[in-house]
């Protein structure tokens, strides 16, 4: 099982547990991030990553090191950081590594929706590498040519009216933001394939807000 993450301190908490739970549980990292903090944890693996698409970028380098059989558990940074990672995700992700486990579902992780669809927010995911790696992470123009209309309309009305951080980034990672919307928007084909959500809706995402 690999796990991808910055990681922050529920994080770090997090993966101790399933140290604990699960057989074979690696961590792979940035190779900037503080090391001293993972003197309590095995099998770590620092890696040169690259920030070009943002959490993209470093999740298409990150599953390039994994084996195909493997259970990947990706986070970034905002996941136990400004986005709630307690009870309720912690439950979610450990039914999810069963579901991954016994091919019952591709993927699980955070769904948003809208009036034009619903796309993988992917501030965290897991699934077995061999899916992951063939999902497209840095063709920003490929996932643009299968978006409609509909949605390139409400991706540019979001990040100029609906980002947090608008105000305060560069023309430069506005326009990779951009591309990021794109990608996360075709990342997964809703339709053919069997996804476990962690919706606004789900039981555990309730739970997580409050536990």
């Amino acid at each position: 099982m690999a796990l991808m993450a910055p990681p922050n301190k529920k994080q770090l908490k997090l993966t101790r547990l399933l140290s604990f739970l699960f057989d074979g549980v690696g961590l792979r990292i940035k190779s900037s991030f503080e090391a001293d903090n993972l003197k309590c944890l095995n099998n770590v693996e620092l890696l040169e990553l690259h920030d070009y698409l943002f959490d993209f970028g470093r999740y298409h380098a990150l599953l390039n090191t994994c084996h195909n059989n493997e259970i990947v558990i990706a986070f970034n940074d905002t996941f136990g950081n400004g986005r709630n990672l307690n009870y309720g995700a912690i439950l979610f992700i450990l039914i999810s590594i069963l579901l991954v486990k016994f091919n019952l579902v591709k993927v699980a992780g955070p769904v948003d929706r809208d009036q034009n669809g619903c796309w993988l927010s992917p501030y965290f995911f897991i699934g077995r590498a061999e899916y992951l790696q063939n999902l497209n992470w840095v063709d920003f123009k490929l996932a643009k040519r299968s978006t409609s209309y509909q949605v390139k309309s409400s991706i540019h009305h979001w990040l100029q009216n609906g980002w947090r951080n608008r105000s305060v980034v560069s023309r430069r990672k506005m326009y990779i933001k951009l591309k990021t919307l794109y990608l996360e928007r075709a990342l997964i084909d809703f339709n053919n394939v069997k996804v476990f959500s962690f919706s606004r809706r789900s039981i555990f995402r309730q739970i997580n807000r409050f536990l």
